[in-house]
């Protein structure tokens, strides 16, 4: 069973995707990855979402 993968770009507070995390979900935000501004399929295809 594939598990839950969540992206949160530059809109979406950081401490949403740091929650998620501490319960258990695969999560990442745009800043983390260094990729503020980027256009979403870029950071997506990058991250083979």
């Amino acid at each position: 069973m594939a598990r839950l993968k969540i992206y949160t770009d530059e809109n979406v507070d950081i401490r949403i995707a740091e929650g998620l995390k501490r319960r258990g979900v695969k999560a990442f935000s745009a800043y983390e990855k260094g990729m503020t501004g980027s256009a979403d399929i870029e950071i997506l295809s990058m991250h083979h979402l």
